[in-house]
């Protein structure tokens, strides 16, 4: 839960940047982006986020600087944007996978930490949210996909109680 917390605020700040820097630009610029530079980088070990694009080789890149200065943005500002974006993308996907082994040894919750489950038949809602948070994470996936996770947790869950059994033994 943490690493995908995570990887939501990263992208979420990707995409405020982004966004707060075109003249009127939409979330579909930032997605196809998104999507595209993940597609092309083959080395990155994260879902979602890149960790070694780079801008002056990448059509997707290319794309995201014809649709900035689409959208009236000069080039040389649209290039800076497009050289900016990446470089915080391709941090944020490596401290992503830097931080994976970490994730998987810890507890997802924690003392304090609530994780609230709400049955809209095909649709579940999910709401977590920490004492220190001033708003909770809420998100929605469908049961099929629920259960892939909840296979995954417990794949994930139980190796790590196995490991650390090994290590005390």
């Amino acid at each position: 839960i943490d690493e995908e917390v995570a990887r939501h605020f990263q992208v979420q700040e990707l995409s405020k940047f982004l966004l707060s820097n075109g003249n009127d630009l939409r979330m579909p610029v930032f997605e196809r982006w998104l999507l595209d530079s993940r597609l092309e980088d083959k080395t990155s070990k994260d879902p979602v986020l890149t960790t070694s694009l780079h801008p002056s080789t990448s059509p997707a890149c290319n794309r995201l600087l014809e649709e900035l200065k689409n959208n009236g943005i000069p080039h040389d500002k649209a290039e800076n944007i497009v050289e900016e974006i990446v470089r915080k993308a391709n941090t944020a996907g490596q401290e992503l996978s830097a931080k994976r082994d970490s994730y998987e040894k810890t507890s997802p919750l924690r003392k304090g930490d609530r994780l609230d489950v709400e049955d809209h038949g095909q649709k579940l809602t999910l709401t977590y949210s920490r004492k220190k948070w001033k708003k909770p994470f809420c998100f929605s996936l469908n049961k099929e996909h629920h259960e892939k996770l909840k296979a995954t947790f417990y794949q994930v869950h139980n190796r790590t109680k196995e490991s650390k059994l090994s290590e005390s033994s």
